[in-house]
């Protein structure tokens, strides 16, 4: 099994977001056909008494059309519309994601995983 490679990515709240990996195994591509994917941004449930946030998630799979496979090249591209990435609160280090893929459904490992930045988007006010 592959050691699982940590990655903070920043995403801005109301933007697209977009990733594309290139996943090796002793320095080539592995092929990727045949396989699916997924990946979920999570954040639990916070309360203060300035603010109230509950749990939640975004689930994203290569069956909607939001990750895809490159195959042989061993390509993973993700693509968030900008209406998944607002509902990603401000949750500081609380706010994980996980990205894994997998050939049957017992037969899954962890590619990339990790904190997500979240970002202000200004034009959100204006």
């Amino acid at each position: 099994m592959a050691v699982t490679a940590i990655y903070r990515p920043s995403l801005r709240r109301g933007d697209q977001f977009d990733m594309a990996i290139t996943y090796l195994a002793e320095g080539s591509p592995v092929n990727l056909t045949g396989f699916s994917a997924e990946m979920i941004i999570s954040w639990p449930a916070f309360r203060s008494a300035a603010r109230r946030l509950d749990a939640g998630t975004v689930l994203m799979t290569n069956g909607t059309g939001e990750i895809t496979l490159g195959g042989v090249l061993g390509t993973i591209d993700v693509h968030l519309d900008a209406d998944k990435t607002d509902v990603v609160p401000f949750a500081g280090p609380q706010v994980k994601w996980q990205l894994r893929i997998f050939s049957t459904a017992t037969n899954k490992e962890t590619v990339l995983a990790g904190e997500v930045r979240v970002l202000d988007n200004l034009f959100d006010g204006a």
